[in-house]
Parts: structure tokens; C-alpha cells; sequence
């Protein structure tokens, strides 16, 4: 169950139409509304959506993605902001003992 209280106070759980009737009759309940997801998920036939073969191809050439690594950053910044901007990023401290990757 997820509450709101910010900007209205609220509720989202899920319940039967019965159960939601119910509430219907609570004092002080303005509105129950319904929210239905448009389309399931189907996760079983990914590999045909994206063309991926079993037998042949990228897809068991790289072990079936075992390993793989995938990595999305969304910021919400666009990257030439000036946020990302590495000018002002200062050489390696010579007291570091890790390992960095520099182009």
C-alpha cells in the first residue's frame, strides 16, 4: 500500500470490486478511482520481438548475454550541460591506490 499526503490525502491498494465498494461508503471518501493496466507484459517471447535466434547469431555467439554488463544513466541533464562539464576534474591524488582508466 502506498500513501499520499502532500498534496491530497490518499491512498493506492488493491482491492476487489467488492471491497472497493465498500469504501464507497466511508465518510469523508471523495472518489475511488481505478487504474488498469493497458497491455501485460510478456516477457516469454522477447527474443522473437528483438529477432534474437538460438541456434545462430550475436545472441549465443556472446553465451546468451552471460556476464554482460548494461547500464543506463537517465540524469535528466542533458550531457553538453554545463553539470557535466569536466574541466574543473582535478589530476589522480598520488595517495590513491586503486586503479583508473584514462583515455
Amino acid at each position: 500500500m502506498t500513501k499520499y499526503d502532500v498534496v491530497f490525502h490518499g491512498f493506492v491498494a488493491r482491492l476487489t470490486n467488492k471491497e472497493a465498494k465498500k469504501f464507497t461508503k466511508v465518510p469523508g471518501v471523495l472518489a475511488i478511482l481505478a487504474d488498469k493496466v493497458a497491455v501485460k507484459l510478456d516477457t516469454t517471447r522477447s527474443l522473437e520481438f528483438h529477432g534474437l535466434n538460438l541456434d545462430y547469431g550475436p545472441w549465443p555467439e556472446t553465451n546468451f548475454g552471460e556476464n554482460g554488463i548494461i547500464g543506463l544513466v537517465d540524469s535528466g541533464i542533458l550531457p553538453e550541460s554545463d553539470s557535466l562539464n569536466d574541466i574543473v576534474i582535478r589530476p589522480i591524488p598520488s595517495r590513491w591506490k586503486g586503479a583508473c582508466e584514462q583515455d
